[in-house]
Parts: structure tokens; sequence; C-alpha cells
């Protein structure tokens, strides 16, 4: 496999996962409430959703092949992504705009 197709796999595999950890975050989050205990349940459930479809697209597309590795470097780059959705954005990828008030 070429290595421009697995940089794209790359960007490609890591927006996709970002966008259904941010979307897993916003579902977890309104189905839960609004307390401190459903943030870190929706921050952590939306680390596993992004770690599980980076992890799906990084294993088939050998991303592992450009660090001379085995595949375990793909799955160590999906937990990276994971844990940045996770800790840092927080779903902001799919943040809800402000809501206009009804007259």
């Amino acid at each position: 496999m070429s290595t421009s197709l697995q940089v794209a796999g790359l960007l490609i595999g890591t927006m996709i996962a970002q966008l259904a950890g941010a979307r897993t975050y916003w579902w977890v989050r309104a189905k839960t409430g609004t307390s401190s205990g459903s943030e870190w349940l929706s921050a952590i459930s939306a680390g596993f959703v992004t770690t599980l479809g980076a992890a799906i697209v990084y294993i088939p597309l050998r991303l592992h092949n450009l660090l001379d590795s085995s595949w375990g470097a793909s799955v160590f780059l999906a937990l990276c992504v994971g844990i940045c959705q996770g800790a840092l954005y927080r779903g902001g990828r799919l943040r809800p705009g402000p809501r206009e008030a009804k007259r």
C-alpha cells in the first residue's frame, strides 16, 4: 500500500473517529443529564468510541508500516486520538450552537 494512501487514511480515519466520538459525547450527555458525573461518563464514552473507530480504520490500512512496527502501533495511535477526544475536545466538533429564544 502506498504511503500517500496511508497518510490519507490517517487523516480521514481520524476525522471520522473524532466525529463519531463527538456524537457519542453529546448522545450520552443528553441521556444522563448535565451533572459532573455525566461529564466524566460522556468523556470516557467519547474516548472509547473514538479509539475503537480509529483502530478499525488504522489497522486495515496498515498505518503501523509507516513506523516499521507491528499492528500494536496502529492501536497506540488510535488510543492517542481517543484520549485527545475524551480529555481535550469533549464533543467539540459537534458542539450545539446557541439556542434562540422562543417568542
